[in-house]
């Protein structure tokens, strides 16, 4: 409703309102959602053993991308990288960053060799053509809350046993 007062939401046709209406809903959906679980994640995780955060990378001072989630092992010296999507399709669009070599090189020499590439979304377990994990968001929560442990967690989750190739 705050929209509605807005001088440019009422310029626009019944139907460009509507499509505002459904990406903005979808973006404060979208935002929610990841930092739900960037902290319920956190919380569940021994502080001890692992580092919760949303990385961020700049170029020229410029924002150039971010993974919504990285999850670093201290003890192991690992890390898993996360997509959250506030949606139930999956799509090769949602792995995009995980194929950026430089914030690849910026992770791995901060954060360790990686332990997975995830993709949270409402949908259904499986491992994509690329090796991309894709998660259940509810399932991932439940399974670390349970297991206070990322291989733990995500071994319980995948629909197939995990083999080196899932973790390259």
């Amino acid at each position: 409703q705050f929209i509605e007062n807005e001088v440019y939401y009422n310029q626009l046709t019944a139907n460009q309102k509507e499509k505002f209406k459904e990406k903005l809903d979808e973006y404060i959906k979208g935002q929610m959602v990841e930092q739900i679980i960037v902290f319920d994640t956190s919380k569940d995780l021994p502080s001890s053993r692992y580092y919760v955060c949303k990385p961020v990378f700049t170029v020229n001072a410029r924002k150039a991308g971010e993974y919504d989630m990285l999850v670093y092992d201290k003890q192991d010296n690992k890390h898993w990288l996360f997509e959250i999507k506030h949606t139930s399709n999956s799509c090769i669009e949602q792995e995009k960053h995980f194929s950026n070599e430089y914030f690849q090189d910026v992770i791995a020499e901060k954060y360790g060799t990686c332990g997975a590439k995830c993709v949270l979304y409402r949908g259904e377990n499986f491992i994509s053509n690329t090796n991309a994990l894709y998660i259940n968001m509810s399932d991932f929560l439940i399974s670390v809350n349970m297991n206070k442990n990322m291989d733990f967690a995500l071994k319980d989750l995948t629909p197939v046993k995990f083999d080196n190739k899932c973790f390259a």
